[in-house]
């Protein structure tokens, strides 16, 4: 008796080694954000987290969410890899080149918020050198009004000399790809 429990667990777990050997791969899991766009050769841009199966045949979800484009055959890219939540994607024109520019807004722990720029270069998104668009107040916003170009707002909470807490609000503008502080 014992021999044929033990063929039969032999057996078991070996058509289960075998299943979950054929499913380690990443799966990608509904988008979390997602934009319809009209750049050139892309169509579509979504922010989403992937699936693992590990040895053990664990499914587990990826720290990180991934950027990606797909292009107007469907045909997707992954462009940017990023740890956080609560993505937001829109397409502005921050350079007032006509041509929109993507943001992703997000957030990476506490109230600490993050902001991405992509433009389109040679029929993909790059991303834009952006590590000034950090908020500790969760406060990063994009500014459009008639008088004035379209400007990102970043504040954040310091400590002043004398041991108060201020707040520092810079504004920034694109141009020529780079991100600018205006003077005041």
């Amino acid at each position: 008796m014992r021999f044929y429990v033990l063929l039969l667990t032999t057996l078991v777990n070996s058509v289960l080694a075998d299943e979950c050997s054929e499913n380690k791969w990443l799966a990608q899991k509904d988008p979390i954000a997602e934009l319809n766009l009209n750049l050139g050769p892309i169509n579509k841009l979504q922010v989403s987290e992937f699936w693992f199966t590990s040895n053990e045949c664990i499914r587990m979800p990826t720290e990180d969410f991934y950027v990606i484009q797909y292009n107007t055959n469907g045909y997707p890219a992954i462009i940017d890899r990023e740890t956080g939540h609560g993505p937001k994607l829109q397409t502005v024109d921050l350079d007032s080149d006509g041509i929109e520019e993507v943001v992703l807004a997000f957030k990476s722990g506490g109230n600490q918020t993050l902001m991405n720029i992509y433009r389109l270069s040679d029929f993909n998104l790059s991303k834009l050198d952006t590590t000034k668009l950090s908020s500790n107040m969760a406060s990063i916003e994009i500014v459009e009004n008639s008088n004035s170009p379209v400007f990102i707002k970043v504040s954040n909470a310091e400590v002043a000399p004398s041991n108060q807490q201020i707040v520092v609000v810079e504004n920034y503008f694109l141009s020529n790809g780079k991100l600018k502080i205006i003077q005041k």
